[in-house]
């Protein structure tokens, strides 16, 4: 009995595998939302319909997976899913607990200030707006209205000298849905001014919703920063009709587009390259061929989307990459972490500081999200300083 319990543990681990797998590497891809969207219910039904079904025929049958199996050729199929599941499970137990065992915070890492802060209660009001927020608001812990104000200090040693204590906002996922009213972004916009940065950056996911487009200027055009803000494009504005309408509307912000571009930007006396990547879902990588900065600027910056372009970053030499997408997850639990995170690596860049020679990678947990659910993983607005020692 005891050997039936385990058996069918590991073949529900295999499929709960197999079924964040997919999910996770569904919302990697460039395909149009409305399939993605449905592709993912069909997973989410197939993975829950499988489990009922077993279920059901336990407690019908009195038998777990595995016991009451016979050599009957009636019974066999029963074995078959269970069978690849459990040598799912076999693969993708190490495969997510070797790099939990092994994973270590970069020694780029040299401070991690962070304050919480309760925007609703500070603002004296809900902030919910459409949709199912009223509902998912009232999900003990549910943290979307908390926002983690953090400052890191990233230690660079190849930062040219002139640019040592650079500070850098970076915001990402915001999605402006109407689900979250427009006081929750004026906030942000207040907090990100106090930092007093001097580059903001965004790293897409800004608005998916027509109706929110009238917040665009309002909201961004108040955001200071001495030395420039730079944006690009998520995959979730490809639910607008009209992206350009959007992109104009950025820029009427005081935002400079660089999707799909790389530009030298003047900067404490010397130059940056500072590039933008919307793949896959907009255009493609920028262009570096022939190289537009060859042997200057000395700093390279990438603008990614997802964290998925990590290895194109570390193959033309970006010092900093700074991405999002992932949500850090949104669903942390105790001592797992992240299980959800849409990236062709899964869980791998959830959320925080990575370095890969030669390219140290920051993953925000974005401002907010589709679903408007966070448990164990805030809201973040990430101060960076850059610093040479």
């Amino acid at each position: 009995m005891l050997l039936d319990l385990f058996l069918s543990l590991v073949a529900f681990l295999g499929h709960f595998s197999l079924c964040v797998w997919l999910f996770n590497r569904l919302h990697a891809l460039p395909w149009r939302r409305i399939y993605i969207k449905w592709i993912g219910r069909a997973i989410l039904g197939w993975g829950a319909g499988l489990l009922g079904v077993y279920g059901l025929r336990a407690a019908v049958l009195g038998v777990c997976v595995w016991q009451g199996i016979t050599p009957d050729a009636a019974e066999i199929p029963w074995l078959i899913y269970p069978a690849l599941c459990g040598l799912v499970a076999t693969a993708a137990i190490p495969m997510w607990l070797i790099p939990k065992l092994f994973a270590r915070i970069p020694d780029s890492l040299l401070a991690n200030d962070t304050t919480l802060h309760d925007l609703a209660k500070e603002l004296g009001q809900p902030l919910i707006g459409t949709g199912e927020t009223s509902l998912f608001a009232r999900i003990p812990g549910n943290q979307i209205f908390h926002l983690a104000v953090q400052h890191k200090v990233l230690r660079l040693p190849q930062l040219p000298p002139v640019l040592d204590g650079l500070t850098i906002a970076h915001l990402s996922d915001l999605h402006m849905t109407g689900k979250i009213t427009r006081e929750f972004y004026d906030a942000i916009v207040d907090r990100t001014n106090r930092l007093e940065p001097e580059l903001v950056v965004i790293t897409g996911d800004i608005a998916e919703k027509v109706m929110c487009l009238d917040w665009i200027v309002p909201v961004f055009s108040r955001l200071k920063a001495r030395e420039g803000k730079y944006f690009i494009l998520g995959n979730h504005e490809m639910k607008l009709p009209d992206v350009g309408l959007l992109r104009r509307l950025m820029e009427e912000a005081g935002f400079v587009d660089v999707g799909s571009r790389a530009m030298r930007v003047p900067l404490r006396d010397t130059e940056i390259m500072i590039a933008g990547s919307e793949s896959p879902w907009f255009g493609t990588n920028p262009s570096l061929t022939p190289d537009p900065c060859p042997l200057t600027p000395p700093f390279r910056l990438l603008l990614s989307h997802s964290p998925d372009q990590l290895p194109w970053a570390k193959a033309n030499n970006f010092d900093l990459m700074l991405a999002g997408h992932t949500h850090g997850g949104q669903i942390r639990l105790p001592c797992i972490g992240a299980l959800i995170s849409p990236s062709m690596f899964g869980f791998r860049y959830a959320g925080g500081l990575y370095f890969e020679e030669p390219t140290l990678l920051h993953v925000s947990r974005g401002l907010c999200g589709d679903h408007p659910i966070r448990l164990n993983c805030p809201p973040e607005l990430p101060l960076l300083t850059l610093v040479r020692d």
